[in-house]
Formats: C-alpha cells, sequence, structure tokens
C-alpha cells in the first residue's frame, strides 16, 4: 500500500495489501477488483465498485467510484483504493481524487500514484483524467 496523498489518508495498492495498514471503525476501504468480491468486515466501511481493467470500463463506473472516494475522504476517513494488482484501475481513481480534494495538476496526481513506470489502462487513464477536468 502506498500512501498518495498530503494528509496521509489516501493510500493505492493491491486488494491482497490490505493489511498493511490499519483502517478504524471511520476508515474505508474502496475494493475495484472485478474478482475480489470479499470484503473485508471489521472494522471500517466496504464499498465493492468492480471496474474492468479494459476499454470495456463504462465511465460511469469509475464516476461512481471516484465520487465515492472524494466523499469518504472528505468525511475525514483514510480511505484505501485497492485493486487486483494496484497498478492500474486503483492508481487512475486514486489520481483523479487526488486532482479533486489537492487540486492538483493530473501528471502530478498520477506520478504520485503509480508504481515505478507502469501507467494505467488507456481507457482508465483518460478517465480520470476526464474525472480531474
Amino acid at each position: 500500500m502506498r500512501n498518495v496523498d498530503k494528509e496521509e489518508r489516501l493510500y493505492v495498492g493491491r486488494y491482497n495489501d490490505i493489511e498493511a495498514i490499519e483502517l478504524q471503525k471511520n476508515d474505508t476501504l474502496v475494493n475495484l477488483s472485478t474478482t475480489c468480491s470479499t470484503a473485508y468486515t471489521e472494522p471500517h466501511s466496504n464499498i465493492h465498485i468492480p471496474l474492468r481493467d479494459d476499454p470495456s470500463c463504462r465511465y460511469t463506473d469509475f464516476q461512481t467510484a471516484a465520487k465515492e472516494t472524494v466523499t469518504r475522504y472528505r468525511q475525514g476517513d483514510t480511505v484505501a483504493v485497492v485493486c487486483g494488482a494496484g497498478q492500474s484501475r486503483s492508481v487512475a481513481v486514486a489520481a483523479a481524487v487526488l486532482c479533486v480534494v489537492e487540486s492538483i495538476d493530473f501528471e502530478d496526481a498520477l506520478d504520485r500514484c503509480k508504481m515505478g513506470d507502469i501507467s494505467p489502462q488507456p481507457t482508465l487513464e483518460n478517465y480520470a483524467q476526464r474525472y480531474a477536468n
């Protein structure tokens, strides 16, 4: 799990790494995986919004994930955004959220969220830019 915001309340990573951070009662796990539907039940909130990691992903699904993440973040929650590999779906959503909550440029947000040189799937990256604007 990687912390990506200045307040240390927005994390991005793999679903299997969620135990690396300690989410509390008022915190939120946003699970974007299409295959990992089993949610951790205690003590935090769990939101499962499956996003496809290919061009068939719908913008409305991406928008729902980003809006829910922004809402929870603005409520003061620590939010962990996860997907299967922690490199595409979660990175795209977290970058879009960073643009909104910190009013930063999309490329800066993307650089803070991605792991090395691996970028999100192009459709998801386009959706993230669209949402951020």
